[in-house]
């Protein structure tokens, strides 16, 4: 076990900390609806949020939605991310995001490559830490609170789909709200790819960039056929974006599944 873990706050008492703390073994949890410390089943202190300290603290993992402006985040010294904390174990990863059609995105990339070995997860409703490391392939949903504290992770193949307005409570800004969207093409690697709206063609990285507009762009850019597909609008787009996830990995291209 490495010696950070016997010193991890876990921000929040939720599902994705709770999930994590099961695989540190050594935490703390902190959390605002707690008024009065105690421990848990499995023996982890549960604390109030007003009584983190950060000198005892070596790592701090906040819950996905926790928002920039809450005192934990601006008291915390070494934050990062659910996602982050896995780089090191991760297998490789296709990421889903956008504002619209994120789930059905990912639950059709789950579809088409769950016979390669993938396992599907993130916001979609399995924490990183109930996934299993030995997976060929992990799909995840990721939200752009999650995105926000991702300083290290990335994915193979970044899937974005279009952004308009959303969660600018949390975020701050239209302009904040489309950087955390955008975030992993600048830490993605050559070999990687992403498939992004045509408006942020210009955004810088270093992963192979595939631009779209609309799904005739996809149809082209894959030599895909969208009359095999019984979808129409909205869930046409992310079959398309699905499809064309397969074939980037793959070379595969099944209509029928």
């Amino acid at each position: 076990m490495k010696d950070e873990d016997k010193h991890i706050s876990l921000f929040g008492y939720g599902k994705t900390t709770r999930a994590l703390a099961n695989k540190i073994t050594y935490a703390t949890f902190y959390d605002d609806n707690v008024n009065k410390p105690f421990t848990d089943e499995k023996g982890f202190k549960v604390r109030p949020s007003s009584e983190f300290e950060e000198k005892y603290s070596s790592l701090e993992i906040p819950s996905p939605g926790m928002a920039p402006n809450h005192a934990l985040i601006h008291q915390a010294k070494n934050l990062i991310s659910e996602y982050d904390y896995f780089t090191d174990t991760m297998p490789p990863s296709v990421w889903i995001s956008g504002t619209n059609g994120k789930t059905t995105t990912t639950q059709m990339i789950q579809t088409l490559l769950k016979k390669h070995g993938s396992v599907e997860g993130g916001n979609i409703g399995t924490p990183l830490a109930d996934l299993d490391t030995e997976a060929n392939l992990w799909i995840l949903e990721t939200s752009s609170f999650t995105l926000h504290y991702t300083n290290k992770a990335v994915p193979q193949v970044y899937v974005l789909l279009p952004i308009t307005p959303d969660h600018l409570y949390w975020h701050g800004s239209m302009k904040e709200y489309e950087e955390a969207k955008l975030k992993p093409l600048l830490m993605m690697k050559e070999g990687d790819a992403v498939i992004i709206p045509k408006k942020y063609k210009n955004y810088p990285s270093k992963a192979m960039k595939i631009t779209y507009e609309t799904n005739e762009d996809l149809q082209e850019y894959f030599n895909l056929d969208a009359s095999k597909l019984k979808f129409k609008a909205a869930f046409l787009q992310d079959a398309l974006l699905a499809l064309a996830v397969s074939k980037i990995l793959f070379d595969e291209c099944d209509y029928e599944l």
